[in-house]
């Protein structure tokens, strides 16, 4: 069972990035073991991503992270 809830998705106001890297750092540290090896949590990072900030790392997310 996930210990931390999900952290916001992230949208494209740069002033909101750093809070929402610590929450998915710390998102990562305490739930990584269960939602699954590397590219399985790349995946859950892409899946909290808005809009814009997901068409920026779509390329990124293809080519398998």
């Amino acid at each position: 069972k996930m210990t931390l809830p999900d952290p916001p998705r992230f949208d494209e106001n740069r002033k909101n990035y750093r809070s929402w890297k610590l929450e998915m750092e710390g998102k990562l540290r305490t739930d990584g073991c269960l939602l699954g090896p590397p590219a399985d949590q790349f995946t859950y990072i892409y899946s909290r991503l808005g809009a814009l900030p997901r068409a920026m790392a779509a390329a990124f997310y293809e080519s398998g992270g």
